[in-house]
């Protein structure tokens, strides 16, 4: 079969609930890059991005993109902050890692969504492994 007949892209969303007002959030791509960086200034962010979604030999599937990180089995995506978002002039240096588990086998142009809380218990941005809100990825279907 062709690549084309076995695999889909996603559209995925993340969005950040309660962000640190003037710290710099971006979506990590590859090693060391940043796409969609937005400063906090109340309110939501959203980082909306593609993944090609494949079937795996052992009948689950594997999700890979220019945002993805991480083996198969085990894959996510980095919400940067402060520093490495690129805001030089930051106290905070971190990353939140969303877990990309849990999205079904979907059609091409399938829509999800994730949320989590942008800021931590110590009052700076939320960092390591995120607890996503409404149980995680939910499918986002149009009207």
């Amino acid at each position: 079969m062709s690549k084309q007949a076995t695999s889909t892209l996603l559209n995925l969303t993340v969005v950040v609930e309660c962000p640190v007002g003037g710290v710099a959030y971006g979506l990590q791509r590859g090693r060391d890059q940043l796409d969609f960086v937005q400063v906090a200034q109340g309110g939501l962010m959203r980082f909306d991005f593609q993944v090609e979604q494949r079937p795996t030999p052992v009948g689950t599937v594997d999700v890979r993109g220019a945002h993805v990180q991480g083996p198969r089995g085990n894959r996510f995506i980095y919400i940067n902050t402060g520093t490495y978002a690129g805001q030089t002039d930051s106290r905070w240096s971190r990353r939140a890692k969303i877990a990309l588990n849990g999205i079904p086998a979907s059609p091409d142009g399938a829509k999800f969504q994730a949320r989590f809380t942008g800021t931590a218990a110590d009052g700076g941005p939320a960092c390591a492994s995120v607890l996503l809100l409404d149980g995680g990825w939910i499918e986002i279907r149009s009207a």
